[in-house]
């Protein structure tokens, strides 16, 4: 797509979010929350929240490009999971689920994920610097933010 000339379902509900955010003061990764699935009455947004279980390690050789390529010059790019088959005739642009949706639970864990180990065991510290500035910050902020950010970890 050319930047500025698409207009996909996704610009829509980025717009009904960005207009919403202008008027919503969000203070932490709850707010950012609660205020997407405020931002739409009719169909709200399903918003999965991501824990550190559900960060992988993935080996080096699956984020290596193939030589040549380059991201700004692709126009189509065909994308082969082994074992999954598309029905013949299919368009190619279209989602495709490769794992069977369960009724009223959380979404299925994609296969691979469990065969990698945890990228993450605890969430991430923050540096130093931007601790002692968020703990300047504090006095401006709701008690509910406030405790948030007195429990970041910091490095050393």
């Amino acid at each position: 797509m050319v930047s500025g000339h698409s207009f996909l379902p996704c610009d829509r509900s980025f717009a009904t979010l960005e207009k919403m955010r202008k008027v919503t003061t969000l203070y932490t990764p709850s707010d950012v929350v609660d205020m997407t699935l405020g931002a739409r009455q009719q169909q709200p947004f399903n918003v999965l929240e991501m824990k550190c279980q559900d960060f992988r390690q993935l080996p080096d050789t699956t984020l290596r490009r193939p030589p040549g390529f380059l991201i700004t010059s692709m126009m189509w790019m065909k994308l082969q999971i082994r074992g999954v088959s598309i029905p013949k005739g299919a368009e190619g642009w279209k989602t495709w689920l490769v794992t069977k949706p369960r009724k009223n639970g959380p979404p299925p864990v994609p296969s691979f994920a469990t065969s990698y180990g945890l990228a993450y065991e605890d969430p991430l510290s923050i540096k130093k610097e931007k601790h002692r500035d968020l703990m300047t910050m504090l006095m401006y902020m709701p008690a509910e933010a406030q405790a948030f950010y007195e429990a970041l970890e910091c490095e050393e």
